[in-house]
C-alpha cells in the first residue's frame, strides 16, 4: 500500500455531546487537520447533524459518499464508536448500503481510518483478549473490511481502535486488510502491539505528531521504516 495522493473525505459529527465538547475541542479540528495534511480542499470535511436519530443520520452520511468531488482513495470518520458500530446510525448489521456506495465511488484499494474508541474489538464483550496481537473478529472493522471486499474494494484498508482514547492519538489501532479478497477475512492485527515495548513507546510518540494523519495510507512495512528511525 502506498501513500495516498487522491481525494480524501473526512466526516465529522457538528454537535457536541451534552456537558462534552468532543465535536468541538476533538473531532472537528482533527478532521480539519488531517485534511490540511494531506492538502485536502474544507469542502472534503463533512459534518453530519448527530441532533438528528441514527436512522437519519445513516443516509445523510450516504450522501456525503454518494456525491464525492471525483472518485476518492480515503475516508476517515472522526467520531464515537462502539464495538459494533459508529454514532452516526451505521453498524454491523446495516453496513452493506453504505460499503456497496463506497466501492462504487472509490479507488480498488481505498483506506476507510475510524479514528473512534472501540471499533477494532470483536463481538464479544470481553476487553482482555482485544489487546492481543491478532483478533477483531465480528467487530465493526472487521465486518466493515468484509462488506467493502464484498462490494469489490477487495484491497481495502480498515483501521480502527480497540480502546477508549483521543480520537487520532489513542495507540491502540488494529488493522484489517482486504488482501484481494472477495469475501474478506478473519480479524486483523495491531500496527504496533503493546508487546513490542520500545517500539511501542516510538508508536506513542509519533502519534502525537502528523505521523497520526499519514499512517493509514503507509503499508506496515514503511510504518515500522519510520518508526526506526525515531
Amino acid at each position: 500500500m502506498k501513500s495516498k495522493t487522491g481525494s480524501i473525505i473526512a466526516i465529522a459529527p457538528m454537535h457536541n455531546t451534552p456537558g462534552r465538547h468532543d465535536a468541538t475541542g476533538a473531532f472537528i479540528p482533527e478532521a480539519k487537520r488531517f485534511l490540511k495534511y494531506h492538502a485536502q480542499p474544507n469542502s472534503c470535511l463533512h459534518l453530519i447533524d448527530n441532533h438528528l436519530s441514527k436512522a437519519r443520520m445513516y443516509p445523510a452520511v450516504r450522501r456525503v459518499i454518494d456525491d464525492p468531488p471525483s472518485a476518492f482513495s480515503g475516508i476517515a470518520f472522526f467520531c464515537h464508536g462502539y464495538r459494533t458500530g459508529i454514532q452516526f446510525g451505521i453498524t454491523t448489521k446495516n453496513m452493506t448500503p453504505l460499503t456497496d456506495v463506497i466501492a462504487g465511488y472509490s479507488e480498488e484499494d481505498v483506506a476507510v481510518t475510524c479514528y473512534c474508541c472501540d471499533v477494532a474489538r470483536d463481538s464479544d464483550r470481553h476487553r482482555q483478549d482485544d489487546l492481543e496481537t491478532m483478533g477483531g473478529d465480528g467487530g465493526f472493522c472487521d465486518e466493515l473490511r468484509d462488506h467493502l471486499c464484498v462490494s469489490g474494494a477487495v484491497m481495502c484498508v480498515v483501521d480502527g481502535h480497540t480502546t477508549a482514547g483521543h480520537t487520532t492519538r489513542n495507540p491502540d489501532v488494529r488493522r484489517f486488510l482486504g488482501a484481494g479478497s472477495d469475501e474478506g477475512g478473519v480479524g486483523g492485527h495491531y500496527i504496533v502491539a503493546r508487546a513490542k515495548r520500545q517500539l511501542f513507546k516510538k508508536w506513542r510518540q509519533a502519534l502525537r505528531t502528523n505521523f497520526r494523519f499519514q499512517y493509514p495510507y503507509l503499508s506496515d512495512s514503511d510504518i515500522m521504516g519510520y518508526l526506526g528511525l525515531l
